[in-house]
């Protein structure tokens, strides 16, 4: 009997280790694809800001990218994306790495 609670034991604990492996890494990859998707979405996400917080200049979304292209470069496309990418990485690892899908 104490040979047999010992090898149960023993399964139990090397399952939780291999489950709290597998959920580290689930919430590592799932914050690295959404820092990833936010960095390409970016440029459409701050024309859109753009257009919203311009009501005036809001003709059309390529009118939107030229004038932000043309004051602020290429990466005024991504300016402000770090912070929303800070903000959204823990969250999406912390779902994803408890297995709250």
């Amino acid at each position: 009997v104490e040979m047999a609670s010992t090898s149960v034991e023993h399964a139990v604990v090397e399952a939780t280790r291999s489950r709290s492996t597998s959920s580290s890494k689930s919430g590592v990859a799932g914050a690295l694809g959404s820092m990833f998707s936010r960095c390409v979405l970016a440029p459409l996400e701050r024309i859109r800001l753009q257009m919203i917080s311009d009501a005036v200049e809001r003709r059309s979304i390529v009118c939107c990218a030229t004038r932000i292209y043309s004051l602020e470069g290429l990466g005024g496309f991504w300016r402000g994306n770090m912070l929303n990418m800070v903000r959204i990485a823990p969250q999406v690892c912390v779902v994803l790495g408890r297995g709250w899908v």
